[in-house]
Order: structure tokens, then C-alpha cells, then sequence
């Protein structure tokens, strides 16, 4: 008995020495994927839609009036329609996140009145525009320009339906666009309702860039998210992950819960339906909030007033709706 006892000892040593040794070398093997989960997790250890100070973005005195904005992971571009230009940031990591990156600014065409929205596929970048100083509103569009050099791309321009006559935020999946319609009322100089329009996000067809003659702009009112708000809100910027759209506004309703401020309200994308829970509220001196992009862990919202950009997480763990 004591024999066998004392053979079997060095025999679990050398197991348990063997079954280091595999570890490590399963351990060694995977590295990078190991590292990359563990980076995932850490920087998404916020709460959800919790200020990131750290990556806020001063627009510097060039911009006026920023509006709609995109990114691509690497850049961040802002539209201002006093400055009739796309201003472009760097948005990577290092000693010159933040800065001005003028050799991907775009200038915006004299022929456009009002650029509001942008969204690139990464080739061409729309742009919304709103009906032009005449009060003709059947004249807004979406004009395209080359991402590469800014050179405009006429052939990708589409009109908007007359009721999208005062377009915001833009935002497509490469099938649809969807374009956002604030309330809008149009008086006369005799203060004569002469046009009102009704928040709504409206769709249409992104065209077939690879199919010769297919050009943007069908309606697809399929898609439309119709009847987005019914109080004073006034909605601006917009932006999806394919599953989630949501939309900055300036409340001014006369709703106590409201508290007055900014905010950003959700809907889901398929049905139009209202998501609460991904809806929140932005810091209390954010309140002329505009467009806004995410590269899905920080969300950039512009904001008319304060001439920057505030950072939001947009991963991490989730405290609930507004």
C-alpha cells in the first residue's frame, strides 16, 4: 500500500507540471484576443450616457453656427451654414485628438441655403439643406460632395418632399435615408400661417451607387417615423446604429419633467416605436444641442450655443430611461 502511495506522488507531480505547461501554452496563444476583451470591458466601465469630459471638442473661433455632424473613427466633421463649410477634427487618440485637421474641411456650395445635416458612406458626403430665402418650400434638398476633395457630385443630389422643407439631421444604412423634419410653421409679414409641418423623420431610397442611372431620393414612406413630438420640442441632429435612432432636441415644453434642457430622445429603427431606455438627458449647460455621431463607445453631440462638442459614453453599464 505505502509503495503505491509513494509512486503515485511524483506521477500527480508531473501531471500537475504538464497541465502548466499546456495552460501557459494556451494562455500564449491568445493573447491579443484576451488583451482586446479586456480593453472592451474597461472602457466600458461608465454609466451609460455619463459625461466623458475627457473627450470633449472645442470648435476654436473658425465655426459660428455648428450644426450637423460626422465621423468616420478617425475624423469628426461639423457643418456650420454661416461659414458655408464642413469643418473636420481628429478624433484618434494621442496629443493631437482634438485638433484641426483644415486639409479634410469641405466648402459648402454657393447654391445651398442652410446646410443643416451631413452623412458620409465613406465616398460622398450629403448634405441637408433647407427651402432657400424665398420661402419656396419646395426647394430643400440633399446635396452630395466627394469626401476626398470636397468636389460636388451633382449627380447624387436629391429633393426633399415639400413637407421635409426645413430637413436636420440626415442619417443612412446605404439602403434609406432617413431626413429630420422639426415642427415648422411659415407666417407671412402679416403673421398668416402660410405652411406648418409636423416633426417627422422621412425616408428615402440611398439608390444603387454601383447600378448605372441609380440616383437617391425615391420616397420610401414605409420607413417614415412619423408624429416624433407633440409638444415644443425642437429636434435637430439624428443618428442610428441600425437598431436605435435617436435625435438631440431643445425641449420647451412647459412640462415640469422636461426641466428645460437638453436632451436626446429614441426610437427604434424598424418600427418608429419610442425606446425610453435610451433616452437621457444631457448635461444642464447643453442646451442647444445639434448633431451628433458615435463610433458606438462615445457619443459626440455639437451644441449651437457653446461652440464644442460634449462627449457622452455610449457603452457601459445602463441606469434606465429618462
Amino acid at each position: 500500500m505505502s509503495t503505491n502511495e509513494g509512486r503515485s506522488r511524483p506521477t500527480q507531480r508531473r501531471r500537475l507540471l504538464v497541465s502548466a505547461a499546456v495552460l501557459a501554452l494556451l494562455l500564449a496563444a491568445v493573447p491579443s484576443a484576451a488583451l482586446a476583451q479586456s480593453s472592451t470591458q474597461t472602457s466600458c466601465q461608465n454609466e451609460l450616457y455619463s459625461r466623458d469630459y475627457s473627450k470633449d471638442i472645442d470648435f476654436g473661433p473658425d465655426v459660428e453656427w455648428p450644426r450637423g455632424a460626422w465621423g468616420d473613427g478617425d475624423t469628426l466633421w461639423v457643418v456650420d451654414p454661416l461659414e458655408d463649410k464642413i469643418f473636420a477634427y481628429d478624433i484618434t487618440a494621442g496629443d493631437t485628438f482634438g485638433d484641426r485637421l483644415t486639409g479634410k474641411d469641405i466648402d459648402i456650395s454657393a447654391d445651398s441655403h442652410s446646410a443643416r445635416g451631413i452623412w458620409s458612406d465613406g465616398f460622398w458626403m450629403y448634405v441637408s439643406n433647407e427651402f432657400n430665402t424665398d420661402w419656396d418650400h419646395n426647394t430643400a434638398n440633399v446635396k452630395a460632395y466627394l469626401l476626398s476633395d470636397g468636389s460636388r457630385s451633382a449627380g447624387r443630389d436629391f429633393d426633399l418632399y415639400e413637407y421635409n422643407n426645413d430637413p436636420r439631421g440626415l442619417w443612412s444604412d446605404g439602403d434609406t435615408f432617413w431626413v429630420l423634419q422639426p415642427n415648422t410653421t411659415v407666417r407671412n409679414d402679416d403673421q398668416e400661417i402660410i405652411f406648418q409641418a409636423k416633426s417627422k423623420i422621412y425616408a428615402y431610397s440611398a439608390g444603387n451607387q454601383n447600378q448605372l442611372g441609380s440616383v437617391p431620393g425615391a420616397r420610401q414612406s414605409s420607413k417614415d417615423i412619423n408624429n416624433l413630438f407633440s409638444d415644443g420640442t425642437i429636434a435637430g441632429g439624428l443618428w442610428s446604429d441600425d437598431t436605435t435612432i435617436w435625435t438631440t432636441s431643445t425641449n420647451v415644453s412647459t412640462d415640469a419633467n422636461d426641466n428645460g434642457i437638453g436632451r436626446v430622445y429614441a426610437f427604434t429603427l424598424s418600427s418608429g416605436a419610442r425606446d425610453s431606455s435610451n433616452e437621457f438627458y444631457l448635461q444642464s449647460s447643453h442646451s442647444a444641442p445639434q448633431g451628433l455621431w458615435s463610433d458606438g463607445e462615445t457619443v459626440w453631440i455639437a451644441d449651437t450655443w457653446d461652440d464644442k462638442f460634449y462627449a457622452y459614453h455610449m457603452c457601459g453599464w445602463r441606469a434606465g430611461g429618462v
